[in-house]
């Protein structure tokens, strides 16, 4: 019987935990192209909305990353370079960012509700094709040192 009671109450618990919503950070990924990644880049590259784009990229993926309620802009832009490398992605183009509004709460719980405005960042995730005109005029990139999750 108390076997029977110690399981019920962790099934409880389980469903608890994983019924709060909006207190972790958001990403969304939507494949363009689907990447055999052998080897994760060792550079990425960014470039900003409204900058020129002059060489040659294949793109992978659009991600959007939304921050917790206390992510500071540099946390939230880490998340999206570290999604684009989990994708095989060397350069991220056309990044956006703003904020928008996130709610965060546990399911079922009205009064857990709370609104708040997260820093979020959009980008296309892009393998760049690296060259000696490409290294030349953009350099050597900013260094990966993220580890697998």
């Amino acid at each position: 019987m108390k076997k029977n009671n110690y399981l019920l109450l962790c099934l409880l618990l389980c469903v608890l935990l994983q019924s709060c919503y909006g207190y972790v950070t958001s990403v969304d990924y939507t494949a363009i192209k689907n990447e055999n990644c052998n080897e994760k880049p060792k550079l990425m590259y960014l470039f900003f909305e409204g900058e020129e784009l002059p060489f040659n990229y294949e793109k992978l993926g659009v991600l959007e990353v939304e921050g917790e309620r206390y992510a500071s802009n540099s946390e939230v832009l880490e998340e999206l370079k570290r999604e684009a490398w989990g994708k095989c992605a060397n350069g991220l183009i056309k990044i956006n960012s703003g904020y928008k509004e996130r709610e965060q709460g546990v399911v079922f719980v009205s009064e857990t509700e709370e609104t708040y405005r997260a820093k979020f960042y959009t980008a296309i995730a892009v393998k760049i094709s690296l060259n000696e005109d490409f290294i030349a005029k953009y350099g050597e990139g900013l260094p990966v040192t993220f580890k697998e999750k």
